[in-house]
């Protein structure tokens, strides 16, 4: 029999799980069952295992529970930077169809963790996933790959199963995405067309799906009969930026085409273009590469290659769930061609070579730097408001702002701040004169973790291909990896019912859990923190007593209305959110503050959703009014709106303004720019792990962030139509 005992002291004595059952007054295999999570324990007992734990501090012994269940019904997927639309989307593919297995699929970002991918394989090793799945690709060594190889064997000769997104030169089972071959058809294609003066922008050159993407690109524009000149660029809104600012006039105007290896990047292209007046496509084309959400939503539309996500998620699947043997599977990738690359202009005379990008294949003299968080700014840190006496404190320095500063990734950081040795001296000392010039700091939150047995913390979302949720991951994930830890994601996609179990299931493998935006109830919820702890909430409804960051939803949502008002609209069309949720609740309080404020304006109310589809959709319910304006729940709906209304022929701003609410960063790139209101998200995520430190001890004043959203005023919303009914 498995030893039962938990490895947290009260009171100076250690407490059993036996300790909890006498305490309550029930045999242990009932206290077992209520901390376990099973629905079979009547409510009396279960609340008085509840209370009993909660005062008594106790906590489960991770390992031990592994060990005493061989494996956990969880499948592990590490990817590279979890800030990625791509890692995001591959990790709900498995998401999703890791559900309908009753499996729980976890997500581990593998760019900014100390010690690299074998670390992060070391320590899943010690939870005991039913399997591995690796989507990750950067490796700075032959000896990194060496001893990554080395864990995973470790790992399936102990009876896990290992599955590799392009792994074919590896010995695990693999599928593969062919995205050399799909670069090359995108760039016959494109060379077919007529395009003759082509910039490919590469990626860092440690990940090698970025670089097969760059090697098919080059190849098919090979047929042109020279050398297609290149730029390595972080493959990020900001790299694309970054990468079109260090080319002068002159160089730009000498292209008809910018070929990304990522959607994201060709998305910062396009703002950079556009900041330097060369419109898209007509001065010059612009593709991408993984036909991401918002490709299709931003204006022009995006030519892109496809990559099947809900596609590649069931055949991962299929293939760690697969008792043995190294299979190998493939997926078909398509070219999907829209606005931003049209046929270019017969007239344009041939262009001079680009400065300093003359040889064969030679790279261009830019440094990848280290990319500003999704969603981030690249001006000086605003202020924020946090802590019960809301005052306003200039943000602190993150481990991004040092990488920043250093020209190197956050893994490095984390890896110069940990001692690691493997690190080239020149790049440690630029890491170190960062650290100095900043007057950076490592986050201490750690120590309140340090009983834990994974160096791990989970974080439970609600919808991980919300660019919101994204962004906040980044705060979480680069406050964890200062302090020597890895985050592990789970992905519960907007089922309350399941929100629970899916904690329980991520708690058994990590220290500590931030549960993001829960759409559980009110007392489900209460009850699952007193379970699950150490556990933070991030915009939950729990009482004041229970640790909690938050956004000021109702302020946000109130600046929106307030503006929209100050414009002339007086009957506004409301697209609501989530059921329960609790950013739906804040959300509405607000707009009822605003009513009661403002009687002369008129909220239809709808419900809607979160996701763009919802925005689209919501068009069939909302047409019939006479509003003259819509607020939606998020930038998301308010997208899938405005792609519906170019499709009905409605104008917006002159027929109907819309807002939305996050300011992701799709909002600044659709037509027209999205008015919004604009959090601190990554902030938040920070705060979250600060929060976690404050949980061992008592002496800390448990304050409760609250972040202040801003108004982004764009070009979405106007004055209603002359006449208009209000």
């Amino acid at each position: 029999m498995a030893d039962t005992s938990r490895d947290v002291r009260h009171a100076g004595r250690r407490v059993s799980l036996q300790s909890v059952a006498s305490e309550a007054g029930v045999s242990l295999a009932t206290a077992s069952r209520v901390i376990n999570g099973a629905t079979s324990v009547n409510e009396v007992s279960r609340d008085r295992v509840l209370a009993a734990a909660e005062r008594m501090g106790y906590r489960l012994n991770i390992a031990a529970h592994a060990t005493a269940r061989g494996t956990v019904p969880i499948v592990a997927v590490v990817v590279d930077d979890l800030r990625s639309p791509f890692s995001a989307e591959l990790a709900k593919g498995v998401i999703d169809a890791a559900s309908g297995w009753g499996l729980v699929a976890t997500v581990t970002g593998g760019a900014s963790n100390p010690g690299g991918l074998s670390a992060i394989v070391h320590g899943l090793r010690g939870q005991r996933p039913r399997a591995i799945i690796m989507a990750a690709t950067a490796m700075q060594n032959r000896s990194d790959e060496s001893a990554l190889v080395a864990e995973l064997k470790a790992y399936e000769a102990s009876g896990g199963r290992v599955v590799f997104v392009n792994g074919a030169a590896l010995p695990f089972a693999s599928c593969d995405l062919g995205e050399a071959e799909a670069g090359s058809r995108l760039a016959a294609l494109l060379v077919a067309q007529g395009y003759v003066r082509p910039l490919v922008l590469g990626g860092p050159s440690d990940r090698r799906d970025l670089d097969a993407r760059l090697e098919g690109l080059l190849h098919g524009f090979a047929a042109l009969g020279e050398p297609a000149r290149y730029l390595r660029a972080d493959p990020d809104r900001a790299g694309g930026a970054r990468a079109i600012r260090a080319l002068t006039d002159e160089d730009l105007v000498s292209l008809d085409l910018i070929a990304c290896v990522d959607d994201s990047q060709a998305l910062g292209v396009m703002k950079e273009l556009r900041r330097r007046s060369l419109p898209v496509p007509s001065a010059v084309s612009v593709t991408g590469f993984g036909d991401l959400p918002g490709s299709t939503d931003v204006r022009p539309m995006l030519t892109t290659v496809g990559i099947p996500y809900g596609q590649l998620g069931r055949t991962l699947l299929a293939l760690a769930l697969e008792s043995s043997g190294v299979s190998r599977r493939s997926l078909e990738l398509r070219i999907q061609v829209r606005e931003s690359a049209e046929v270019p202009r017969d007239s344009q005379p041939t262009p001079p070579e680009l400065l300093a990008m003359n040889a064969p294949h030679r790279e261009a003299d830019l440094p990848v730097s280290q990319p500003s968080p999704l969603g981030g700014r690249e001006d000086a840190p605003r202020k924020v408001k946090q802590g019960s006496a809301a005052a306003e404190a200039t943000r602190s320095v993150t481990i991004a702002d040092v990488a920043g500063l250093a020209r190197v990734s956050t893994a490095s950081v984390s890896r110069v701040l940990n001692g690691v040795s493997t690190v080239r001296p020149e790049i440690a000392a630029r890491v170190s004169d960062a650290v100095k010039q900043l007057g950076y700091a490592p986050n201490n939150a750690a120590r309140s973790l340090s009983r834990g047995t994974t160096k791990t913390i989970g974080v439970l979302v609600p919808d991980l291909s919300n660019p919101m949720f994204q962004q906040l991951l980044v705060g979480v994930n680069s406050a964890a990896a200062a302090a020597g830890y890895r985050v592990q994601i789970a992905d519960t996609r907007e089922d309350a019912a399941g929100e629970a179990r899916a904690a329980l299931e991520a708690r058994k493998t990590t220290d500590a859990i931030i549960l993001c935006a829960p759409r559980m109830g009110r007392e489900e919820l209460q009850a699952s923190v007193a379970r699950l702890a150490p556990c933070v909430v991030i915009n939950g409804d729990v009482p004041d007593d229970l640790p909690h960051v938050g956004v000021d939803y109702a302020a946000g949502v109130r600046l929106l209305a307030a503006h929209l008002w100050s414009l002339g609209h007086r009957h506004i069309a409301y697209l609501g959110g989530p059921s329960g949720s609790y950013a739906q609740t804040q959300r509405e309080n607000g707009l009822r503050e605003f009513e009661d404020a403002h009687p002369d304006v008129r909220i239809d109310r709808f419900p809607c959703g979160s996701g763009i589809d919802d925005g689209y959709e919501a068009w069939d319910r909302i047409q019939v009014t006479a509003a003259t304006a819509v607020l939606a729940f998020n930038d998301l709906v308010a997208l899938g709106l405005l792609g519906r209304l170019k499709e009905e022929r409605v104008t917006v701003p002159d027929d109907l303004s819309v807002a939305g609410f996050d300011n992701v960063p799709l909002s600044r790139f659709a037509s027209p720019a999205l008015t919004t209101v604009e959090v601190s998200y990554e902030r938040v995520g920070e705060s979250a792990w600060d929060a976690l430190g404050m949980l061992s001890d008592i002496e800390t004043d448990r304050s409760r962030p609250a972040f202040d959203p801003r108004l982004i005023r764009r070009a979405s919303t106007d004055a209603p139509p002359r006449g208009a009914r209000g």
